[in-house]
């Protein structure tokens, strides 16, 4: 028994030291799509709920329970919450990678403990290659530039980062970032249970089975 305890001590200390592995991310390039993949429960952040201007690496901006930040190669940051159209306000960010992988990024991180199995958001940008990955541990994918860009997780993330390379040309560069979404799929549906009608049936049967049974053996006996 103590040695059965030892060995199961040791395969736990060696999981926790193992590293953490990147998820299995099934990509979506239409909304709708998305959507029906999620069953169409999610949250949509579209940014009319942040203040209009600019933030800090350091502070961000929150919008419910989901923080935006923004980095750059040079240790500063430019995230800005835009009302270019002011039916339409987006998050606008600057500072484009000049490198593979891209330094310069924004990161989206779910607050309180928080994870999600789907993220999608409607990405524009100049530059001539957009990244998405999840959490520390992913790898940057490469996606397309303009439209909408959302992924399906085998495993639950809590972070999300996007970049783009450069700009087009080799020109600085900006991405704009809108109507962000997250999802954990389709509201579990409650367990049917049986009525009690059917309870007292199956009852009633069970019994008059149990009281058959009993009464064939005593006449063959």
């Amino acid at each position: 028994m103590r040695q059965a305890s030892l060995i199961l001590a040791l395969v736990v200390l060696l999981a926790a030291a193992l590293p953490a592995t990147s998820a299995t991310l099934t990509w979506y390039n239409d909304r709708a799509a998305w959507e029906a993949a999620v069953g169409n429960t999610f949250s949509l952040i579209d940014f009319s709920e942040a203040p209009i201007g600019s933030y800090s690496t350091g502070a961000g901006v929150t919008i419910g329970d989901v923080w935006f930040q923004a980095y750059n190669e040079f240790g500063n940051s430019y995230l800005y919450v835009s009302n270019n159209d002011p039916t339409n306000p987006n998050l606008y960010a600057t500072g484009n990678a000049l490198s593979y992988p891209p330094k310069a990024y924004t990161s989206v991180t779910f607050l309180n403990g928080a994870s999600y199995l789907a993220v999608g958001v409607d990405v524009s940008t100049s530059s001539n290659s957009f990244y998405v990955k999840e959490d520390v541990v992913g790898s940057w994918v490469p996606t397309n530039t303009s439209g909408f860009v959302g992924f399906v997780s085998d495993v639950p993330v809590t972070q999300v980062w996007f970049a783009s390379r450069t700009g087009v040309n080799g020109s600085q560069g900006y991405y704009t970032l809108d109507n962000f979404v997250f999802s954990n799929g389709p509201a579990p549906q409650p367990e049917e249970t049986p009525d009690l009608d059917t309870l007292i049936l199956c009852g009633t049967g069970l019994s008059m089975l149990s009281f058959a049974l009993r009464m064939r053996k005593r006449i063959q006996a």
